[in-house]
């Protein structure tokens, strides 16, 4: 799947999930960022491919885990 980030203000971004060809599957506001466990910084908008994306909702975070680079 693919995962679109944008920061919408510091420290908050909008992300949406497309599966591999279609509309998109989710999305999510104002949420903080967290791709293999480190937190998102200075980045305007990102696309990354992603095997699993986790939302925390009580804690409006979005956990986004990456394809291995072995």
């Amino acid at each position: 799947m693919i995962v679109g980030i944008k920061r919408v203000k510091p420290g908050l971004y909008n992300v949406t999930v497309w599966p591999s060809c279609s509309y998109p599957l989710s999305s999510y506001v104002n949420v903080k960022v967290y791709v293999e466990g480190k937190a998102l910084e200075d980045f305007e908008e990102v696309f990354v491919e992603a095997v699993r994306v986790e939302y925390i909702k009580d804690r409006a975070e979005v956990h986004v885990y990456v394809k291995c680079k072995c």
